[in-house]
């Protein structure tokens, strides 16, 4: 069993596949130096760079799969609105207003010329320079690599970064994101008396692992068969674990901890010892978790599942392991799905 937990996430990494392979690695995601890349399954990509040091800047660019998909940039934190020009070291890079844009910290760009002479700059410095705020550039080359080689562009004349001469004919097209079907219980569920009636029958070493937070405990039907338990079990400074339960509604007994794609880079189903900020919505059917690094919400992850009637089904996860000072929970994406309802049962 695994605890949902940040620091856990450092152990999390994956290599892409070979430029031109026909199964790209997707999703992905690894760090270096300052840098990070992730690469959600349908294929798109983001590369984020920065610290969270004072008045720091944050650089990302994102890019979808496929040929001739162009990427864009992004630079936030800017110390005065409209920088005439970034410095890289004793380089000057003059920005045309024609192709960036400034909304309100954040400079912009999705015209390719200005995103390949920023990278132009970029590659050849430790740290780039917008007017007194500073962003770090350590690992730009090998997560820009990254990005490329798990796109499929290494070698061809659409490559950020490692760029070659072939055209980009054999760039693998994005994937389509899977579709889950939810079924969301629409019977009466269960009341408190209910509840406090399955608890007592739970396994003895389940209730008595997790008994930090009485009186919170919450049950849910999910059909006339099942039911899912959050048991809280630690209540932390800002953030709280559940033991998230699966079980019979007739034989608390046999509840284990449901089964859960934690990690969609292994892609493998996990018995989840305990969930972060654990929250499950019965007229979606839809389970949430999130994960904060720190109090700032800067770093950690989030996930949504759906059950289907029979699984909880990844739809959606972010996750950022460094601190970068960004917006809560503002972090780059590795998982979609499409998530369609049910005509109600």
């Amino acid at each position: 069993m695994r605890t949902l937990i940040v620091s856990a996430l450092l152990a999390f990494s994956a290599l892409p596949a070979a430029a031109g392979t026909a199964k790209p690695a997707w999703p992905a995601y690894r760090a270096f130096g300052d840098w990070v890349v992730a690469c959600d399954n349908t294929g798109a990509c983001e590369a984020r760079g920065g610290s969270d040091a004072a008045e720091a800047l944050r650089v990302s660019l994102h890019r979808e799969a496929g040929a001739g998909a162009a990427p864009t940039l992004a630079i936030r934190g800017l110390a005065r609105r409209a920088p005439r020009a970034l410095r890289f070291g004793g380089a000057a890079l003059p920005l045309d207003p024609r192709d960036w844009r400034v909304d309100g910290d954040t400079l912009r760009t999705d015209r390719p010329r200005a995103v390949r002479a920023f990278v132009d700059a970029a590659r050849r410095a430790r740290a780039v320079d917008a007017d007194g705020a500073t962003g770090s550039l350590e690992g730009f080359n090998a997560a820009l690599l990254f990005l490329d080689d798990a796109q499929g562009r290494v070698g061809t004349a659409e490559a950020l970064i490692a760029r070659g001469t072939r055209d980009g004919s054999a760039v693998p097209p994005p994937r389509r994101p899977p579709q889950v079907v939810a079924r969301p219980w629409h019977g009466a569920q269960p009341d408190a008396e209910d509840t406090a009636r399955y608890l007592g029958r739970l396994p003895a070493p389940l209730r008595e692992g997790c008994a930090g937070a009485p009186g919170l405990e919450e049950m849910y039907a999910l059909d006339e068969d099942e039911v899912l338990v959050l048991l809280p079990c630690e209540l932390y400074a800002y953030q709280t674990s559940a033991l998230v339960l699966r079980g019979p509604r007739r034989a608390p007994e046999r509840a284990a901890p449901v089964r859960l794609v934690l990690d969609p880079v292994k892609g493998e189903r996990e018995a989840a010892s305990a969930v972060l900020n654990a929250a499950f919505d019965p007229a979606t059917a839809s389970l949430h978790a999130y994960s904060k690094g720190r109090g700032l919400y800067d770093c950690g992850e989030t996930h949504e599942w759906v059950y289907d009637g029979r699984e909880f089904q990844l739809v959606a996860h972010t996750r950022l392991d460094r601190c970068q000072g960004g917006e809560p929970g503002d972090f780059p994406l590795l998982w979609r799905a499409d998530a369609v309802r049910e005509a109600d049962r």
